[in-house]
């Protein structure tokens, strides 16, 4: 490294370790019908990506339907889950909605970076 000033220049031993973003994918990123019975309960799988422990926020929204079109509605729902050592996290519902993922973290950083999604 020089200073360009000074003409000063110097070795330095510089190493940097980039980690990839933290990834959450609900159920293998397609969409997913299913007809629950009351009392029953469905199993969403979040496949998690990177390096453990995760956390990530979730967020359950209703379920608009126009004839063929669906899409979601007002948010239902918000948890957060917390300090998952394993690559897949399942959630059980009995509940209709859109689920999706709105904030994911591993060991070294989070996406996105907004820290009042989980405080």
């Amino acid at each position: 490294i020089c200073h360009q000033k000074n003409q000063c220049c110097g070795r330095v031993n510089l190493t940097e370790i980039i980690y990839d973003l933290p990834t959450a994918i609900v159920s293998e990123g397609r969409d997913v019908i299913s007809d629950i019975r009351e009392g029953d309960k469905t199993e969403i799988i979040i496949k998690l990506i990177g390096t453990p422990p995760f956390r990530f926020t979730y967020t359950r929204r209703e379920l608009l339907i126009n004839g063929k079109e669906r899409k979601p509605g007002r948010i239902l729902e918000t948890q957060t889950v917390m300090n998952i050592h394993k690559y897949n996290h399942s959630i059980y519902t009995s509940q209709q909605g859109i689920f999706q993922v709105i904030h994911v973290g591993d060991q070294y950083c989070e996406y996105p970076r907004s820290f009042d999604i989980l405080h």
